[in-house]
């Protein structure tokens, strides 16, 4: 058994200044769990490129300045150190930098503590993000974001997921530090699973439940789609359960408790029912998010917590943990499968009289009983559950009828079937198939667009793409649409998608980071175990079971900014979990009576030249530029994308008003905030083609006063500079190279537009759709052959349709330019028996008269001209 060693820092009194920061520091992590989760905006009150913007962007904005002000913290600490500490700390501690004796310090620094693995997964996983960054398609994008300042995996927002880690990791020393921590998930999972609630009895009172994040029948709480609430409350339950378990240990002693101390009955009675409130709105939370991949991750992390709770520590706190779980599980079932009002008195009084009920049997019977009698329960429960919601999992997954609460448990249980269900099951992650499929292409092939390079393909398969570029290259392989493509902004799998972005290295950098918390917890359960108190083994295996339920959810889900902060804050804590045990266990009545020796040299140094402390000054002054960066970046990359986002959704507002000009004002207001969110740009060139399609507003001032040009020309040109500029940002996007095209062709520029459109096919190679404008195009500038070529029959349609209407009319024009007739005529025959538009019917009855004129068929042309004199009411 390793010698246990208290931290050094343990036995030298903090100065005023040290206690400060440290006070400061958990102050700052505590808002940041309790915060980056809750935190919205009015929907209308912002706008951006997401659909969700109004939870991404204050969310991101949070947890950037909060980590930010942790750093200039950590910061001003190290600073203000007398000296940089190279060597050792103490024996057998610290690594020295000597090539010849650097992998014997190695083993020994992590077999003092072995969490210190997780360490060393965490540089890794953030060597290939910074790799990869360097490396990327697109630098700016991997750098900022796709969108900077929403949410998504770009480094910056990667890197303050990292500095959080790193500030718990070194800072949380005590417990009553941990107990903070772990009480602010547990009331931030309470808020989040309440207003889930609210939002299922329709009181959604701030209107966050959108069509978009999950369907308006599924609550999305606080983040905006109901995948990711339901990703954060999977954690927050086991961590909840682990904190009720410790708090009912507390209140009644350890051992068989109760009865040996029957006067603390009713406390935990009261602990009880106070924890059964907080573990039930959690679970019903959960439920109403109807959220397959997380209920999964719920389930194993639960069952993991028990099973760990079984091997490591015993019945007895099993039963206390299955007392705990089972009153509010039972309360979830009864509200969900038995439409149990949740305001019904008989309910509440019910789980009381429970908790009571088990209270005095525990009381009379004591804990180890119970633990037997629950862990038999449990699996009887089980296999009960499985029978009675049998029925369930072979039902057709219609839309069901009859009133709320019929509907409501009917969904349930056709989500709760699929999960179940092997054939339904399959059935459901039939979509995510293909966006495995899809990656894995883009993983082995490594694809690019046409009109760029990518630089050092031979290296991508192990660092990737760069991060934040999953939408643009999903695009390369994406299937055939009807209309638009499938833009997938995540695999669906968290290992597949930063096998995407970071390429191998990321994959088993993020591999890594799990798998060390798996084997490191592990080997402290099997090898350590005996030399640990039942509190540290609660908290280490309510951990691992935590993790271990993320990282099975994660196989199936989408990672986002709330659930990956409390991800990095568990991991963090699981990495602190040693230093809170070994300052528990380092002598309390000595620490403070310890001195530190006197240093002879520093005591015969004269003031004089210890005035002149270099080594101090270079030190101060890195940190003072330091902190003067990361608030410039702070303040410009994080606080200024929602007051721009402020200023969007007022001009969106103000559009909607017809206050065409004051919408200008706001969005160069947002633009100036935010120069480098390409959507504003896109935003001020529709306005200006408002203006020239909308004849009744007021002119605008800028292209009225001016005489060089035709004011539509104006407009058209002002445009076409907005899209010029978002499409310069955001390089690789159909969207914005579409707009710059359209406007580009407004103005006349033909051979622009082409070359515009031809580079959205690039984008975008396997959208018929968006071959149509290119091949239009084509026409205006007299190239048929390539319109051919565009146009190819091969493509491959959507569903096996067959070759679409217009596909086929432009290629009879083509074909006509070509002099090829009877090659025109049958693909403008073939279009019309789809049924064109009516525009487009008129144009091709034309073209056919023409062509049966010239190719000597009279009845026919007479058929087409009789049919264009009907239309037009021209002989």
């Amino acid at each position: 058994m390793p010698t246990v060693r208290p931290d050094i820092s343990a036995s030298v009194t903090p100065s005023p200044l040290s206690v400060w920061i440290n006070r400061a520091l958990e102050s700052l992590w505590l808002l940041t769990v309790t915060l980056v989760p809750l935190a919205f905006f009015y929907p209308d009150y912002v706008f951006s490129e997401a659909v969700i913007a109004y939870v991404e962007v204050p969310k991101i904005a949070i947890l950037r300045t909060l980590v930010g002000l942790m750093t200039v913290l950590w910061l001003i600490e190290w600073g203000m150190r007398e000296r940089i500490i190279t060597g050792a700390r103490s024996k057998g501690e610290g690594i020295r930098l000597q090539p010849r004796t650097w992998l014997a310090k190695m083993n020994v620094w992590l077999r003092l503590r072995p969490a210190r693995w997780l360490v060393l997964a965490v540089w890794f996983y953030l060597g290939s993000v910074v790799l990869s960054t360097l490396l990327s398609g697109s630098f700016n994008v991997s750098l900022w974001g796709e969108i900077p300042g929403q949410d998504g995996y770009a480094t910056y927002t990667i890197i303050s997921y990292l500095l959080l880690f790193g500030v718990i990791a070194t800072h949380l020393r005590t417990p009553a530090q941990l107990w903070r921590l772990l009480g602010a998930i547990v009331v931030m999972g309470s808020l989040v699973g309440g207003y889930a609630v609210l939002q299922h009895y329709g009181h959604d009172f701030f209107r966050l439940i959108l069509s978009t994040g999950g369907g308006t029948q599924r609550v999305s709480s606080t983040m905006g789609n109901t995948i990711f609430a339901a990703a954060v409350l999977s954690m927050t339950i086991p961590i909840s359960l682990l904190a009720a378990s410790l708090s009912l240990r507390r209140t009644i002693g350890s051992g068989e408790g109760i009865r040996a101390n029957r006067q603390a009955l009713m406390p935990a009675l009261l602990v009880a029912v106070l924890w059964g409130l907080v573990l039930m709105v959690q679970l019903l939370g959960i439920t109403f998010t109807l959220s397959r991949g997380p209920w999964l991750g719920t389930l194993v992390a639960l069952l993991g917590l028990l099973g760990l709770i079984v091997v490591s520590v015993g019945l007895s706190v099993l039963g206390r943990t299955a007392l705990l779980l089972g009153v509010p599980a039972a309360l979830t079932l009864a509200i969900v499968q038995w439409k149990v009002p949740i305001s019904s008195p008989i309910l509440w009084l019910g789980a009381i009289f429970s908790q009571a009920i088990l209270l005095a049997a525990a009381s009379a019977l004591g804990w180890r009983t119970v633990g037997r009698f629950a862990l038999v329960l449990g699996l009887a429960t089980m296999l009960a559950a499985a029978v009675f919601l049998m029925p369930a999992w072979f039902k057709s997954d219609d839309a069901p009828t009859g009133d709320e609460g019929t509907r409501q448990q009917t969904l349930v249980q056709q989500r709760i079937g699929t999960v179940l269900s092997s054939q339904k099951f399959s059935g459901a992650i039939a979509g995510r198939w293909q966006l495995w499929r899809v990656s894995s292409l883009l993983m082995r092939d490594h694809p690019w667009f046409g009109f760029d390079e990518l630089s050092l393909r031979w290296l991508r398969p192990l660092i990737g793409y760069g991060p934040d570029l999953f939408r643009y290259t999903y695009l390369l392989k994406s299937p055939p649409e009807p209309f638009l493509p499938l833009e997938a902004d995540h695999a669906h799998n968290y290992l597949i998608h930063q096998g995407v972005e970071l390429g191998i290295l990321g994959l088993l950098g993020s591999l890594s980071v799990f798998v060390s918390v798996f084997v490191v917890g592990g080997y402290q359960l099997l090898r350590e175990r005996h030399s640990y108190s039942v509190v540290y083994t609660l908290v280490l295996v309510g951990l691992m079971a935590t993790i271990a339920g993320r990282f099975v959810e994660q196989m199936v889900g989408v990672a986002r900014v709330s659930d990956l902060t409390i991800l990095w804050v568990l991991l963090a804590i699981f990495a602190a979990l040693p230093r809170v045990r070994e300052f528990q266990e380092a002598p309390t009545e000595a620490a403070p009576r310890q001195r530190t020796r006197p240093n002879p040299s520093r005591s015969q140094t004269s003031p004089g030249l210890r005035s002149y402390d270099w080594q101090l000054f270079l030190r101060l002054a890195a940190v003072a530029w330091l902190i003067g960066g990361i608030g410039i970046l702070t303040w410009q990359k994080s606080l200024n994308y929602p007051r721009a986002a402020i200023m969007a959704g007022k001009a969106a507002a103000q559009f909607h008003e017809g206050d065409y000009e004051t919408t200008l004002a706001s969005l160069d207001r947002a633009i100036e905030l935010a120069p480098d969110v390409p959507v504003y740009y896109n935003y001020r060139g529709q306005v200006y083609l408002a203006y020239r399609e909308n004849k009744q507003v007021p002119q605008q001032k800028q292209c009225s006063l001016q005489k060089e040009v035709d004011y539509e020309v104006c407009l058209t040109s002002q445009a076409l500079e907005s899209n010029l500029k978002a499409s310069s940002q955001r390089p690789f996007y159909y969207r914005s190279r579409l707009s710059l095209a359209d406007s580009a062709l407004m103005l006349n520029l033909n051979e622009a537009a082409v070359r515009l459109y031809q580079e959205v096919v690039d984008l975008v190679p396997g959208s018929p759709p968006l071959r149509i404008p290119a091949a239009e195009a084509l026409l205006l500038a007299g190239q048929p052959q390539a319109v051919l070529d565009i146009l190819d029959e091969s493509l491959a349609f959507p569903r096996g349709e067959p070759t679409p209407r217009d596909f086929l009319f432009l290629q009879g024009i083509a074909y006509r330019d070509l002099g090829q007739l009877e090659e025109s005529v049958d693909r403008l025959e073939r279009s019309l028996a789809m049924g064109l538009p009516s525009n487009k019917e008129l144009q091709a009855h034309r073209i056919l008269w023409e062509l049966y004129v010239a190719l000597g068929q009279p009845e026919q042309a007479e058929h087409q001209s009789h049919f264009v004199q009907m239309v037009t009411g021209v002989e």
